[in-house]
């Protein structure tokens, strides 16, 4: 009986010594799940971050892209208008000269017509 006695002290120390390390390493189990779960609160805010950003990012460059339209556009009426005004200036310039020739040939017949009319004052 004694013997006995003594194996089932042993086996109640060992017992607690297995309780007192399982408890021990539940502790830290604890400690790190807490940890984790800390951790894993910053990464989603930090996901949550990126995806405010990328929302931002996509945003801004939707408007980029619209002003870059824009500026296209400006840009294809402006050569148009440049064309025009090319048109209009060559235009201008050719009638310049007809109207030139015009007014040499205006002023010989005034010439003419001057020398006509003082030959004949002077006869």
């Amino acid at each position: 009986v004694r013997s006995l006695a003594l194996k089932s002290a042993e086996a109640a120390k060992e017992v607690k010594t297995v309780i007192t390390t399982s408890v021990e390493q539940t502790k830290r189990s604890l400690v790190l799940a807490e940890k984790s779960d800390e951790v894993l609160d910053g990464i989603v805010e930090s996901v949550q971050k990126v995806n405010v950003l990328n929302q931002e990012i996509a945003e801004t460059t939707r408007e980029q892209a619209g002003g870059i339209q824009a500026i296209h556009s400006s840009m294809g009426s402006l050569g148009q208008q440049t064309q025009s005004f090319s048109a209009v200036a060559e235009e201008t310039a050719a009638t310049s000269e007809e109207m030139s020739a015009q007014a040499r040939n205006l002023q010989g017949m005034v010439e003419s017509m001057a020398n006509e009319v003082m030959g004949r004052k002077a006869a």
